[in-house]
C-alpha cells in the first residue's frame, strides 16, 4: 500500500508548497490548507480531502482516484481541475466539484481567447451550483483573469459585482482596481488599490505588495502603471 510522503500536520503549515508529482496516496489531508500548492501530476488516490482548502492550488493531471471529500472541501478556484484524472462518477456529479471544473475550464478558455466557450462554461458552473451567482470570489476571479488577457472592459462589471456582493473584503477592491486601470479610470483604481493595501487583510507576498505600492505611486501622478510588460509578468506569475 502506498504511504503518504508528508503527514497532514506538515501539509497544513506549508502554505505555498511544491508537491509536483508527489505520492500522497492514502494520506490524511482532512482540513489541510493546500491553497496555492502545486499538486500537478501528484497522486492523491484514496487521499482524504475532507474539509481541505484547494483554493488556487494547481491540480493539473492530479490523480483523484477514490479520493475522499465532503461538502466542505473547497474546490473552487483550483487551477487545472478540468485536467484531473481518475475522477469517479460520484465526484463528477458532486455539484461543488462539477461547478469548479466548469469554472476552471472557463478560465482556461479565456486564456485561449475562446470567449464564447468561456461564457458557456461560467453559465454551466452556475447551473451546477446556483450559489455562485452570489459568490464574490467567483466573479472576482473571472474579472482578474479577463483583465490579464485583454478583456478588461467586458469583465469590469464582474469586478463591480464582486465588490457589491462583499464590500468588506478588500481583495475584491484589488480585482476591481485592476479592471479600472485598464479601462482608464485611474482615480477609481487608485482608491481601490489604496483601500486594498491599507486594509492589511490581504495575503500579499512581499513582491506583490511592493508592486501595489508602485502602482499607487504611479496613479497618484496620473500615470497608468500597467504596461504591456507589467501585464505579461502578472500573467506569468499567475501560471
Amino acid at each position: 500500500m502506498p504511504t503518504s510522503v508528508k503527514p497532514a500536520s506538515t501539509i497544513l503549515i506549508l502554505g505555498v508548497a511544491n508537491l509536483i508529482n508527489t505520492n500522497l496516496s492514502f494520506a490524511d489531508l482532512s482540513g489541510a490548507d493546500l491553497s496555492n500548492a502545486d499538486l500537478s501530476d501528484a497522486n492523491l488516490s484514496y487521499t482524504d480531502l475532507s474539509d481541505a482548502n484547494l483554493n488556487d492550488a494547481n491540480l493539473s493531471y492530479v490523480n483523484l482516484e477514490a479520493v475522499v471529500w465532503n461538502s466542505d472541501t473547497k474546490w473552487l478556484n483550483a487551477k487545472g481541475l478540468h485536467k484531473a484524472v481518475g475522477v469517479s462518477l460520484q465526484l463528477e456529479q458532486d455539484k461543488a466539484f462539477a461547478a469548479a471544473v466548469s469554472w476552471d475550464q472557463g478560465i482556461s478558455w479565456i486564456k485561449e481567447g475562446k470567449i464564447k466557450e468561456a461564457k458557456e462554461a461560467f453559465k454551466q458552473a452556475q447551473i451546477f451550483d446556483d450559489s455562485l451567482r452570489n459568490s464574490a470570489q467567483f466573479w472576482n476571479s473571472i474579472c482578474w483573469v479577463g483583465c490579464l488577457h485583454g478583456y478588461a472592459k467586458p469583465v469590469l462589471r464582474f469586478g463591480e459585482k464582486a465588490v457589491t456582493l462583499d464590500p468588506d473584503n478588500k481583495i475584491y477592491r484589488d480585482g476591481r482596481g485592476l479592471a479600472r486601470v485598464l479601462t482608464g479610470d485611474l482615480v477609481g483604481a487608485l482608491e481601490d488599490f489604496q483601500a486594498a493595501v491599507d486594509s492589511g487583510a490581504l495575503d500579499y507576498s512581499d513582491y506583490m505588495k511592493r508592486l501595489r505600492l508602485r502602482w499607487i505611486e504611479a496613479l497618484k501622478s496620473g500615470n497608468n502603471p500597467l504596461t504591456p510588460e507589467e501585464l505579461k509578468e502578472l500573467r506569468e506569475a499567475e501560471g
